[in-house]
Formats: structure tokens, C-alpha cells, sequence
């Protein structure tokens, strides 16, 4: 799948594409950034995948 440099992974509940742009909370694992965003289509908080 092609993303684009600010595009950070589809919404789990619809799967619309999520962007920088719409990102919540940024966070720092073990594994790396994690973000939670909010979908910019069904205006669920998710963890883009």
C-alpha cells in the first residue's frame, strides 16, 4: 500500500485514510510513535493501522 509522507494508516472502524493532520495524542513505545487519531470520515478515535 502507498502512503503518502503525512498519511499515517487507515481508521480500524471504516477504513479511511488517516492523516498527521488529524492525530489526538503522540506517544513514545518501545517499538516507536504511536499515535491516536481521529478518523476524518466516521469521526472515530482509533489507532491508525
Amino acid at each position: 500500500m502507498h502512503q503518502s509522507p503525512d498519511q499515517l494508516g487507515s481508521c480500524t472502524e471504516c477504513g479511511a485514510s488517516v492523516f498527521e493532520v488529524d492525530v489526538l495524542v503522540t506517544y513514545e513505545t518501545d517499538d516507536g510513535r504511536q499515535y491516536y487519531a481521529e478518523c476524518p470520515d466516521c469521526r472515530a478515535v482509533v489507532h491508525p493501522e
